[in-house]
């Protein structure tokens, strides 16, 4: 059982009707109150997310969408996560977190947990500006954390948040993945039929920062041997695309 419905184990049935009128006066009138709260709370608060997201699962009841608990498990956890990557984005983005306090994170949270927090910002739709996705990808270039997702669903998540004028990303899972693999990633995107004008015009970005020899490194750590180019640093490049 769900460890936060263990307190339910002992309800008689009379109270647990009494749960569910409860339930459907919220339910019913929770609206206004999500509005609020939308407005005013904190989106980088794990807990408060947590909590907010349970409210909005208990709205779905009364409207006729019931969740399993296996559902309302993924849910809430999901909102945690997120909340949880807002709030060390932002912390690094103000400039509060330094590059060993990223290494104490990875040792907190493990290498997935750590490339969350930094991929997460190439993700946005809206896109965050360009100087924050330089900031996390000179963290990704220099940390390479792995992920735990395949590298095709990677690149296709960038397409929509990446500014395809920060280096640092393409640099990154050139680095990471080496071109073995990530030339056929690509190019099976762009034989993608469904892809909007945005996305086309990032495979059009990957692709001129990799026909780049500035700003690669030798070795992919992630897997596959990436092609060694002899010249690092990020500085350079194809020249901007708007």
């Amino acid at each position: 059982m769900y460890k936060y419905a263990l307190w339910a184990q002992g309800l008689t049935q009379e109270q647990f009707m009494g749960l569910l009128c409860a339930v459907g006066e919220y339910g019913y009138r929770g609206r206004k109150v999500l509005q609020l709260l939308r407005r005013y709370a904190p989106r980088d608060d794990r807990a408060f997310a947590r909590a907010m997201m349970a409210l909005e699962v208990l709205a779905g009841f009364a409207a006729g969408r019931p969740s399993t608990e296996d559902q309302m498990r993924k849910t809430v956890f999901k909102a945690g996560s997120d909340a949880q990557d807002r709030m060390f984005r932002n912390k690094i983005l103000a400039g509060r977190s330094k590059l060993q306090d990223l290494r104490i994170l990875r040792e907190h949270y493990g290498e997935a947990g750590l490339f969350d927090v930094l991929f997460s910002t190439f993700t946005q739709d809206p896109p965050l500006p360009r100087s924050a996705q330089a900031m996390m990808g000179t963290y990704l270039r220099k940390l390479k954390p792995c992920a735990t997702e395949e590298l095709g669903s990677l690149v296709q998540a960038s397409l929509r948040g990446w500014d395809v004028r920060v280096a640092q990303l393409p640099y990154y899972f050139r680095e990471a993945y080496g071109m073995e693999l990530l030339r056929p990633v690509l190019d099976r995107l762009g034989a993608d039929a469904s892809l909007s004008a945005r996305e086309r015009n990032a495979l059009r970005g990957y692709d001129r920062w990799l026909r780049s020899r500035r700003g690669a490194e030798p070795g992919a750590s992630n897997g596959g041997p990436a092609e060694r180019f002899g010249i690092s640093g990020v500085g350079g490049g194809p020249p901007s695309v708007s």
